[in-house]
């Protein structure tokens, strides 16, 4: 077998030199004359190249005519035939029909949506079983159809297409939305003259109406909106108003809300007081449907303070040791609750020696918020019948140490006459204000702008010149050991110097008095390691306070 094929490619590499036919054959017979090439067997065929589909379609530049095996085209291979500018596939080649996807439908609108078939070239549509007639949409997998009715059902075609021919027809089923379904009714939030109707999104809705009666031509148009906010209603009534969701096919049926306003509110529950040896905050718990409180020390709406949305106050000026009885009302647009009474008894009066709480409150004094308490302690020499604070004005605590250099211990500075107190942690100023680089002015330190009369209730003041002279002097306070040692417990707090800078935390103890000792001085307790006493200094600086009170 092996010799014969080889006397055949002989006889054809010869015969292909002498002749311009060429035939293959066992018979010996020539070609046919319209024949190139004759191939005769009765029991064999021609094997032409065998390739993919891919591989098929890289080929560059096919002849027209150009035949190949496609082995992937089909289910089992096709026969190629490249033929006027594209390759034709024969049988048994079959497109594999799209699969229809899930579809998007509207109210006049569908969008049809199917999935790719695999080898396809291109995809056609159409109203009607018909291939001849269809729309060739290329290789998109959708196709929006607009103009339609409501309500209805519709059938499409689509095929798919490709070298291998075209596919059986996929048919497409939807039907188009009807008019919206009602709206879901929501909570409603009412108050006392005003209601805020609410309701669900309505599936297929493009719109909704709203009315006060059950009429759907004379409805307000509200859009996509879910809410509608009614005001100027009567207080404790019900209303009953009307809702409609709609589309381009029409409108639903209407839903009905309901709802009732608000009436008086009631009254407040009485609150957890705060009390104080002079003060009380009183303290009241928030009424639904309220818009504010009325507070007054006498069962008299008509005089009361208006609280507006607050649920305290804080009422100053008290006797220590005595029960007090406040009102208060809930009131909102219908009118105004019965009162609810609330109690409290200031604490024990103090005497010195006592410790008390002051809560400092950021503002025109204290810097920042803070919660203090404040050691007392009298029987001081020099001044025996004063009583004094044991740490400075706005310090966390006593200092631990006569050289404690922290924060924390040191307190605030103030500058001569003035209220603003400064908080310096070693780096930061607060506030951080532009810094009153001189003070002229001839006059000690007022009552108004004291800080120890504003920060701990009338009473407190700064000391005196004589006042201080008179605990140096008894108490030959040479050096910071006589302020460390005494029950006053001051130590070197530092100052605030030029452009409010931090100065000698640690090392010296600067404190006011008020006293001035020219227009541009002020008398003030200095000490540090090797030296102390009463010295005039420059107003514009920042010292400490220590408070005192008769």
């Amino acid at each position: 077998m092996k010799k014969l094929s080889f006397l055949i490619v002989i006889l054809l590499l010869f015969s292909s030199a002498l002749f311009a036919q060429v035939g293959i054959n066992t018979d010996g017979s020539q070609p046919d004359s319209s024949a190139g090439l004759d191939v005769k067997f009765t029991d064999k065929g021609v094997l032409i190249p065998r390739i993919t589909f891919e591989q098929r379609n890289a080929i560059g530049s096919p002849a027209e005519g150009l035949m190949i095996f496609c082995t992937d085209c089909g289910s089992n291979g096709a026969l190629s035939i490249y033929s006027n500018g594209a390759w034709r596939t024969f049988s048994p080649c079959n497109s594999i029909a799209p699969i229809a996807g899930t579809h998007v439908a509207l109210p006049t609108q569908i969008t049809w949506n199917w999935g790719e078939s695999p080898g396809a070239t291109g995809y056609k549509w159409n109203a009607i079983n018909n291939y001849s007639t269809a729309t060739d949409i290329g290789l998109i997998t959708t196709k929006t159809e607009t103009g339609l009715s409501c309500n209805t059902s519709y059938t499409r075609y689509l095929w798919a297409y490709s070298g291998c021919g075209t596919s059986n027809p996929t048919t497409l089923v939807q039907l188009t939305q009807s008019f919206p379904s009602p709206p879901v009714v929501g909570t409603h939030i009412p108050s006392a003259a005003q209601i805020i109707w609410n309701w669900d999104t309505t599936n297929g809705a493009t719109g909704y109406k709203w009315n006060t009666t059950n009429n759907y031509s004379t409805a307000t148009d509200i859009g996509l909106v879910i809410s509608k906010t009614e005001i100027g209603l009567a207080c404790n009534a019900p209303y009953t108003r009307y809702l409609w969701a709609y589309n381009d096919c029409g409108n639903s049926a209407s839903s009905i809300l309901s709802q009732t306003t608000l009436s008086n509110p009631d009254p407040p529950a009485e609150g957890g007081h705060v009390p104080a040896l002079n003060m009380i905050v009183w303290q009241w718990n928030a009424v639904p449907g309220a818009t504010g409180y009325k507070w007054n020390n006498i069962n008299d709406y008509n005089t009361a303070t208006d609280m507006a949305a607050a649920t305290a106050k804080t009422e100053t000026g008290l006797t220590c040791n005595t029960p007090y009885t406040r009102y208060v009302w809930a009131y909102n647009e219908c009118g105004y609750s019965i009162p609810v009474t609330l109690t409290q008894s200031t604490l024990a009066c103090w005497i010195c020696g006592d410790p008390f709480i002051i809560n400092h409150v950021t503002g025109v004094v204290a810097p920042v918020d803070k919660t203090v308490t404040y050691g007392t302690v009298t029987n001081i020499p020099g001044e025996p019948s004063k009583c004094w604070i044991t740490s400075n004005l706005g310090s966390d605590h006593q200092a631990n140490a006569v050289n404690d250099a922290t924060e924390a211990s040191a307190g605030w500075y103030w500058q001569f006459n003035r209220k603003q107190g400064y908080k310096h942690d070693g780096t930061n100023r607060t506030p951080n204000t532009t810094w009153i680089s001189s003070i002229n002015e001839n006059s000690d330190w007022l009552p108004a702008n004291d800080p120890c009369a504003l920060e701990l209730t009338s009473g407190w003041r700064i000391p005196t010149y004589s006042e201080w002279n008179n605990v140096i002097v008894v108490g030959n306070w040479t050096n910071w050991n006589g302020p460390w040692n005494s029950d006053l417990k001051l130590h070197a707090a530092g100052y605030l110097y030029s452009d409010g800078l931090l100065f000698n935390r640690g090392s010296l103890g600067s404190y006011w008095s008020g006293s001035q000792s020219g227009a541009i001085y002020g008398w003030n307790l200095g000490f540090g390691g090797g030296y102390g006493g009463i010295y005039g200094n420059n107003k514009a600086f920042g010292f400490s306070l220590r408070c005192v009170r008769d």
